[in-house]
């Protein structure tokens, strides 16, 4: 007998529920992310503030979905009136290989255009080679940094005009 197809959504966080299965999601992604920074606990003190200001951190905040288990998140950020940035993109790995990162970052597109960005950045680091992968697919350029470079980290952006 054949395991039932894996069926995939994205949704715009708004209930309290979905708030807090998107900070689930954040955590682990923070949790990972931590040991890549040169000051771990800097790192972590400003994570913790962005997990417990969610909402202010992120407009829209999205989360994914497998067969309606919590599966992955990503968030976009307002830099200035014409630059939006897609932050946090994370998919746990037993659900990594069903499309939903993709679904994930083109949701954040949709917003951007929605906001009328011009432009929409992100940076990934190095060491993500699916994840860089998936933002070139989408057309992002690599660019110079546009805040503290980090040797490790790949800065990219979109032009949505």
């Amino acid at each position: 007998m054949t395991a039932p197809a894996s069926t995939i959504d994205v949704v715009r966080v708004r209930t309290r529920g979905e708030l807090g299965a998107a900070r689930e999601l954040l955590a682990e992604y923070i949790g990972q992310q931590i040991p890549n920074y040169p000051d771990p606990g800097e790192a972590r003190a400003r994570y913790d503030t962005e997990l417990a200001s969610l909402r202010q951190f992120y407009s829209p905040f999205f989360l994914g979905l497998s067969n309606d288990r919590p599966a992955g998140c990503v968030g976009l950020r307002q830099e200035t009136l014409e630059i939006g940035e897609m932050k946090r993109l994370y998919v746990r790995e037993e659900f990594r290989g069903l499309g939903l990162g993709r679904e994930l970052a083109t949701a954040v597109l949709e917003a951007a255009r929605e906001e009328a960005y011009e432009r929409l950045r992100l940076d990934v680091h190095i060491s993500r080679a699916p994840a860089i992968a998936l933002y070139r697919s989408l057309r992002f350029q690599e660019v110079e940094p546009w805040d503290d470079p980090w040797a490790e980290l790949l800065y990219m952006e979109l032009v949505l005009t």
